[in-house]
């Protein structure tokens, strides 16, 4: 019987003290030294979700592209490896050496192929 009232007990103690992860969230939104410690003791950080093209810097990318000889599509952002016949294609190491890159870079939605 004592273990039904610790049971019991429990129970209410964590129901009317108990917080939603979300209501806890809402009030440490601004406050950067508390969410760092809320998200670095969720599973993974709180990286529950990841897409990896979102999560890299850029710069190795363009690198790459450079480095590698891609065109890039300078009305679609589009990246490829070899040049198509039709469309505005350019090498990055080419716009790079224009001085042409920074513009480019600005423009987040540039899609690799290889």
């Amino acid at each position: 019987m004592k273990i039904y009232f610790a049971l019991l007990f429990s129970i209410i103690l964590n129901v009317g003290y108990s917080q939603t992860a979300s209501t806890y969230f809402e009030e440490i939104r601004n406050n950067e030294a508390k969410l760092t410690a809320f998200f670095s003791q969720m599973p993974k950080g709180g990286d529950l979700h990841h897409h990896y093209s979102g999560s890299i810097y850029a710069e190795p990318i363009l690198e790459d592209a450079i480095n590698d000889d891609f065109y890039l599509n300078t009305a679609t952002m589009q990246v490829l490896k070899d040049k198509p016949s039709s469309g505005n294609w350019e090498l990055f190491s080419a716009l790079q050496s224009k001085g042409q890159l920074a513009f480019y870079k600005q423009k987040n939605n540039a899609k690799m192929v290889r």
